[in-house]
């Protein structure tokens, strides 16, 4: 497993070689941040867990629920009777518009799930899959490399945003026309990127070989 600066040091390999604008580090860190939030979209983390407590009155996920990111993938319940039932997808309505289920926060701060309106017996238990969000620690090391190419790409989008915005420091136009240059190339090696990161994850069909240090020195020679 790796830790978020071991991500960050994995990004040199895909970013051009004359990034210079002073707060790169702290840029760095964010879109690996970034990063690993989209990749949780993309490649979900899921956790599943039996929830021995009552249900009906509190039921707690104590594996990491993230309000900002997690959702229900299924809710079995009563667990293991030949009653039981799955509920499909997140706060999934009753024909009334009530929900099947809750996610609430507790006052000391963890979460639980709530069944209102269900006649669960006291003692049954719920089995629960959601998701939860990545982090560098959790990342299996297969992923890694997924993960550094889409937070170089969304540091490159980055980047060409900032360029764009460059204004005109003298009436030569010279300035201009260099940062609209490097707006263009970051834009290009931020496509190329994204690409390749649809490519690592599975999304889409690509052309692209394998990365490699031969393809690295490709993108290097685009920015140039």
């Amino acid at each position: 497993m790796a830790t978020q600066q071991d991500l960050i040091d994995g990004m040199e390999r895909w970013l051009p070689d004359d990034i210079d604008v002073p707060d790169t580090t702290q840029r760095r860190d964010a879109a690996i941040t970034s990063a690993l939030r989209r990749f949780g979209r993309d490649v979900p983390r899921r956790s599943a867990q039996e929830v021995t407590a009552n249900p009906v009155a509190t039921a707690g996920l104590t594996d990491g629920w993230d309000n900002e990111f997690s959702e229900l993938i299924s809710v079995e319940w009563p667990y293991l009777t030949e009653t039981a039932g799955i509920l499909s997808k997140s706060l999934q309505a009753m024909p009334d518009g009530s929900p099947r289920a809750t996610i609430d926060v507790e006052a000391d701060g963890t979460y639980a799930i709530r069944f209102p309106g269900f006649p669960v017996a006291v003692g049954s238990s719920a089995f629960i899959t959601y998701t939860l969000a990545w982090t560098a620690a959790s990342l299996p090391t297969v992923w890694e490399e997924a993960v550094t190419v889409k937070a170089s790409a969304l540091l490159c989008h980055q980047l060409a945003g900032l360029y764009d915005g460059t204004e005109m420091p003298e009436p030569s136009g010279i300035a201009l026309i260099n940062a609209g240059e490097r707006a263009d190339s970051f834009r290009e090696h931020a496509k190329v990127l994204d690409e390749l990161y649809r490519d690592l994850v599975g999304q889409a069909p690509s052309q692209m070989p394998p990365a490699s240090k031969r393809k690295h020195a490709q993108f290097k020679e685009s920015t140039a």
